[in-house]
């Protein structure tokens, strides 16, 4: 007997952009021709990473050359970097996001108003890193804990890293402005459309009444993290996943649906489905 079961859906927007995907096929095209640096690995994605790697691109500084073409990876570089290697008459290939880009060109504005900078996201992610790097007295905010133990300031001027929930930065904002009343507190939201329109996804499968079973978020970084958060807000059941880090098991009749971040080839999207389907037939006894 054969189970009826319906397949594994992938909620759009789900995985890189085409435009995305097409700037990486270049990285490999051009690594033919040229020797290639990033100042930070390109991808958290570690099977795009390894492919990167296979293909030439260094990150050590040693590595560094008169005649490497510098990548500028998706989450940026300091813009004391950029001047940098203007004056050194670099080649350089710019893959960060327009987001990315104006997140540091807000800061770099908030900067001459004089109020103490904060940054809203995760301290160790290399986003967050190039903003400390422009801005070494800017502060790093990841919760609540973090934001009630900010020092008093007449005004403070908060930007949050792309892939962070604005809904979550405007609740930390809250709690500076209410931990200093006195203080002038101005939140410019810098987070990516393309991140908010998957949240927005969640949002809207709830609303109509086609809440899943089980999601699976397929990622690697802060917005894996971020659509996990998304999706508990809703209170769904969800769990992340990576190349590494599948389940053992699935249920054979629940309603199963995934999303993907963009460090994510459509490739990978399909190819992921493909496992976690192989993975659901292991534990049905009647599967053909």
């Amino acid at each position: 007997m054969k189970t009826n079961r319906n397949p594994i859906e992938l909620l759009q927007p789900s995985g890189m952009s085409t435009t995305q995907f097409q700037d990486l096929q270049k990285i490999l095209h051009l690594s033919r021709d040229h020797r290639i640096w990033s100042w930070h690995p390109l991808s958290p994605n570690p099977l795009l990473q390894l492919s990167f790697e296979d293909a030439g691109l260094s990150s050590h500084p040693q590595d560094l050359r008169q005649d490497s073409m510098i990548i500028i990876p998706p989450f940026g570089a300091a813009l004391s970097y950029r001047k940098a290697w203007k004056n050194q008459h670099r080649t350089v290939f710019d893959l960060s996001t327009p987001e990315v880009r104006r997140a540091q060109s807000t800061l770099a504005l908030l900067k001459f108003e004089g109020a103490e900078l904060l940054v809203i996201g995760r301290k160790n992610d290399p986003e967050v890193q190039v903003h400390l790097i422009d801005h070494p007295r800017a502060r790093v905010i990841e919760n609540a804990e973090d934001a009630v133990r900010i020092p008093f300031a007449p005004a403070f001027n908060l930007i949050c890293q792309t892939s962070h929930c604005p809904q979550l930065a405007r609740h930390l904002t809250a709690v500076i402005q209410g931990r200093h009343r006195d203080s002038k507190v101005t939140f410019l939201d810098t987070s990516s459309t393309q991140e908010n329109l998957r949240r927005a996804a969640l949002t809207q499968i709830v609303q109509a009444g086609c809440r899943p079973d089980l999601l699976l978020v397929f990622g690697h970084a802060h917005s894996a993290e971020m659509l996990l958060h998304a999706a508990t807000e809703h209170r769904l059941n969800a769990m992340r996943i990576g190349h590494k880090n599948l389940p053992r098991s699935l249920p054979n009749h629940a309603r199963i649906t995934m999303i993907a971040c963009d460090d994510v080839t459509p490739q990978e999207c399909t190819s992921q489905i493909s496992t976690l389907e192989y993975i659901r037939v292991q534990n049905d006894p009647y599967a053909a």
